[in-house]
């Protein structure tokens, strides 16, 4: 059972990968801001910390913290999980320190899962 933060802006979006994430066997902390995601990297040792690229409403995007969640968590993998599919942002994503860049509409919940199975073994 791995520890994962979940951050997704939209909230029935999140619900769903929270379920199939929990029903796998997984510890899903799902969180909907940058700074809840930042406040709870604090407090969860997670094994995986999920970002969500873009986020209505604000000024930072998943990328933007992944440094500061690589900080904080040094041994945790780090997941983009964006609706952007452009090789300037997965660039910019692993520059950042993400461990890979995912592109929502390809990655379901399932394959997602079936990711981080591999990722983490």
């Amino acid at each position: 059972m791995a520890k994962i933060i979940l951050l997704e802006d939209e909230k029935a979006l999140g619900q769903i990968y929270q379920k199939k994430l929990e029903a796998a066997g997984h510890k899903v902390y799902f969180i909907t801001t940058p700074e809840e995601a930042q406040e709870t990297a604090k407090k969860v040792k997670a094994d995986v910390v999920i970002l969500d690229n873009g986020i209505k409403g604000r000024n930072e995007t998943g990328i933007d913290i992944a440094p500061s969640i690589r900080k904080t968590l040094p041994k945790s993998k780090i997941i983009i999980l964006s609706n952007y599919n452009q090789c300037q942002f997965e660039e910019q994503a692993l520059k950042a320190g993400v461990d890979a860049y995912l592109v929502k509409i390809d990655t379901p919940p399932p394959v997602l899962i079936a990711y981080l199975k591999k990722l983490l073994h």
